[in-house]
């Protein structure tokens, strides 16, 4: 079952993964399907969800590893077990670390001080470098890179790295940031007062004297070294400040927008919001100004539709505008709008009370007057209003009477709900079809 819940401010969505731990009465920690069926009892100390279908336990103060099915493939006797990344994961012994696969053997026998999570088929590992040929101090303590097999990519000679994106890792040593590529070698020189990792278009961001800008895979600066602050990359486009304030450059090194805000956001869809002085607005890549800098806040939620915020004194009212025609859809009204949808369906509260608008209609389908709701199913939607639950179309149409004690989704055409204290499984046409 799938459920619509507040948290913090905002309404977000809460899935049930495949398989979930549970706390007993003995405050020990068992695993239940996503059905609620328990298939391990209680009986670890501590755990890490489940990540490529494996998850770490702990009996004792000792680790090791379960699968989906609830059975233990390594043995629970290690110091420490970390999450499976890209079919390996990371187990502590003896002070050392090294990669397990997830049958629960060893990729190699070698162990290192300490190892960071598969990227690209490459880890960073941190251990003693013989390399250097110095003595045992910390200093000779540095970092590298190894395959799956544990050869080495690179010698141990960085004094910080950064995993594999996009072909590139940045590498640190004696206080400056270059890069190597999957093969070990060193392809930008290491000169940069600081790196980020590559994005998909080949760039990264880079700082040199105070300034900032991106450089692709061959080293040439695309984006001139100039600006005083600059953003990540979205759609082929970074926002940068200059002494005159914040616009935005394409991922050709071109001004497609002037420095000219005091605060800007991200471009989606091919919209952006951002702030002159005070008020916020949209505006698309040329520039031109779509949703008038007449609101406290406001943001892209599709190609067509932004939501927009004003502040009432010490409240604040969430409305939506139309991004084709820049005009209000619906005035600032809602007390709270959902930070991301399900299906289309963005839930909204005022008064207490819930509803839903469907981001593709850009129409509220539920006004906010139900005192919960779960995620639709099969088309429809399970609603709770005035202590009742009942079912609604997509169009918002109530199919089902309010009338039930509880309700849950419909999964291949049935439901199962509670009136009157008494279990019943119903149609999608509101048909009593058995009693369990």
């Amino acid at each position: 079952m799938k459920k619509l819940l507040l948290g913090c401010s905002l309404l977000c969505a809460y899935t049930l993964n495949a398989q979930q731990f549970f706390l007993d009465d003995n405050e020990k920690y068992g695993v239940k399907d996503e059905y609620g069926t328990v298939i391990v009892p209680g009986r670890f100390d501590d755990k890490r969800n489940f990540k490529e279908g494996m998850a770490a336990v702990s009996i004792n103060g000792k680790w090791g590893y379960i699968d989906s099915t609830g059975k233990v493939v390594l043995r629970i006797d290690y110091d420490k077990c970390l999450d499976f990344y890209e079919g390996a994961g990371i187990v502590e012994f003896d002070g050392k670390q090294t990669f397990v696969d997830k049958r629960g053997r060893a990729l190699f026998s070698e162990a290192f001080t300490r190892v960071r999570p598969y990227s690209e088929g490459i880890a960073a590992v941190y251990s003693y470098s013989a390399y250097l040929r110095t003595t045992m101090s910390l200093d000779a303590y540095k970092w590298g890179f190894i395959n799956k097999k544990g050869q080495s990519i690179t010698h141990l000679e960085y004094d910080e790295v950064e995993s594999f994106r996009n072909g590139m890792a940045p590498v640190k040593k004696d206080g400056k940031w270059g890069y190597v590529n999957a093969a070990g070698r060193k392809v930008i020189p290491v000169k940069y007062d600081a790196a980020r990792s590559f994005n998909e278009d080949g760039l990264a961001m880079v700082k040199l004297n105070g300034k900032y800008g991106y450089v692709d895979k061959t080293g040439r600066i695309v984006i001139p070294i100039k600006y005083e602050s600059i953003q990540g990359m979205r759609e082929g486009v970074t926002a940068v400040r200059s002494v005159t304030g914040w616009g935005y450059v394409d991922k050709n090194g071109k001004q497609i927008v002037d420095c000219q805000y005091a605060r800007v956001f991200p471009f989606q869809y091919g919209f952006a919001a951002v702030i002159p002085i005070q008020k916020c607005g949209i505006i698309d890549m040329s520039g031109k100004t779509i949703v008038s800098c007449k609101y406290d806040l406001c943001g892209v939620i599709t190609e067509k539709l932004a939501w927009v915020l004003i502040k009432k004194g010490n409240a604040t009212k969430y409305g939506f505008a139309d991004l084709e025609t820049g005009k209000e859809i619906v005035p600032p009204r809602y007390d709270v709008i959902g930070n991301r949808h399900i299906d289309g369906m963005l839930p909204l509260v005022l008064n207490g009370k819930y509803g839903l608008f469907n981001i593709y209609t850009r129409k509220e389908i539920l006004a906010p007057e139900y005192d919960e709701f779960l995620e639709f199913s099969e088309g429809l939607c399970a609603a709770k209003k005035n202590g009742y639950w009942g079912y609604v179309n997509e169009n918002g149409k109530v199919v089902i009477p309010f009338i039930y004690d509880q309700a849950e989704s419909f999964f291949e055409s049935a439901a199962n709900v509670v009136k009157n204290g008494k279990k019943l499984r119903i149609s999608m046409q509101g048909k009593i079809l058995q009693t369990p």
